[in-house]
């Protein structure tokens, strides 16, 4: 799997060179690309090995990593120093899912467009653009009145956290495998 987000960030004045604000590539943008891997693998990778170009504050402009996971490996790059790129590739060994364009922020185009490939054909599916800020918050809305709005489940966003913070360490460690601590997932 390769999943990744870019974008040049506009950076004089932002909040994303704030270390106290949680500013970086890896927060601001790679967790998308993360939660994807988790999603297309099902589970936490047993190790990260990651590297940061790091920017004059001390937050990352760039992180690259790696995920090793019992079933494959997901390549991951988020950048905020870069010019606009996305996407989702995810391989396996009856074919291949591809997500075009803009498969983390479809808002800003028409629609977004998943390739499905068995190796002999190629099936195409589009999706409208949306709004996914509207949407959370009209589904955490319908939660809190009591109806059937649809919310992140706790695991899924503690999962994110663990391998982000095996991302951190890796490159901290100059790129050396950190392993992933699962039992800081169950909250």
């Amino acid at each position: 799997m390769t999943a990744g987000f870019t974008f040049d960030g506009k950076l004089a004045g932002n909040y994303r060179l704030e270390v106290e604000r949680g500013g970086g590539a890896l927060y601001d943008v790679g967790c998308y690309a993360v939660s994807a891997a988790l999603w297309a693998f099902g589970s936490l990778p047993r190790e990260v090995t990651a590297r940061q170009q790091l920017g004059p504050t001390g937050i990352d402009l760039v992180t690259e990593a790696v995920l090793d996971f019992d079933g494959g490996t997901a390549e991951v790059r988020a950048g905020i120093s870069e010019l606009p790129h996305q996407w989702l590739v995810i391989t396996g060994e009856h074919g291949e899912i591809e997500f075009r364009d803009a498969p983390y922020t479809s808002w800003r185009d028409d629609e977004t467009l998943l390739l499905l490939s068995d190796g002999r054909s190629t099936h195409r599916e589009t999706f409208p653009a949306v709004d996914p800020y509207r949407l959370m918050v009209e589904e955490v809305s319908g939660a809190l009145r009591g109806g059937t709005g649809w919310t992140l489940p706790l695991s899924e966003s503690l999962a994110t956290a663990v391998v982000l913070d095996a991302a951190f360490a890796s490159a901290r460690a100059g790129g050396e495998s950190v392993a992933v601590d699962s039992d800081h997932t169950t909250g």
